[in-house]
């Protein structure tokens, strides 16, 4: 699924009663979902030590798989949200990664990580682009819309980083989070509604 598909099928889903869902909140969203994916990482290293054989190690690396797939899906969601703000959607994230001269050294750095580094590094980006809205919804600063979008740049590439290290591409990802989406809200969104 590609970044324009991808925003298109779940943009109803950034609408509550007609209004769409406040910058705070997808904020809010955005470092909620990377402690999420901080916690599959954490659940399957407390799993390891009870593998003992290939077949629950299999088992095991498949449903993390999964579950970190899901939790990326979402954080992507909110970094969708945020852009949707703005009238931008996940297609411009290449243009806008594109103007960043601290890309290749980026890629660079977290080539090298762990995964607990990665995630410590999801959580940072995420952190940031919360840092920055809330300064301008809360403090009244003026938003740096040109650092907002290099920073959410930043959380989409360590996103495609931590898939890409169980095998699984950002289009994959997206996919994966717009039928978990079609499952939970078969009408669309629907206050109070959602299937669980």
């Amino acid at each position: 699924m590609g970044p324009s598909d991808y925003s298109d099928a779940i943009r109803p889903l950034f609408f509550k009663n007609g209004k769409h869902i406040p910058l705070t909140i997808a904020a809010l969203g955005l470092a909620g979902e990377a402690g999420e994916v901080t916690g599959a990482f954490e659940e399957f290293a407390e799993e390891i030590p009870s593998v003992s054989t290939p077949e629950q190690a299999d088992d095991l690396s498949k449903r993390f798989s999964e579950k970190l797939t899901l939790e990326l899906g979402d954080t992507l969601w909110y970094v969708a949200a945020i852009l949707d703000t703005f009238g931008l959607d996940c297609s411009d994230v290449d243009d806008l990664l594109a103007d960043f001269d601290g890309l290749e050294e980026l890629h660079s750095q977290l080539a090298g990580f762990n995964p607990a580094r990665l995630t410590a590094a999801l959580s940072m980006h995420a952190g940031l682009a919360a840092d920055l809205i809330k300064k301008s919804e809360w403090h009244g600063k003026t938003l740096d819309a040109d650092e907002l979008f290099a920073t959410l740049g930043n959380v989409v590439v360590v996103v495609g980083e931590i898939a890409s290290r169980v095998q699984v591409g950002l289009g994959e990802v997206c996919a994966a989070n717009v039928a978990k989406l079609a499952k939970r809200y078969p009408g669309g969104f629907v206050e109070g509604g959602g299937v669980r």
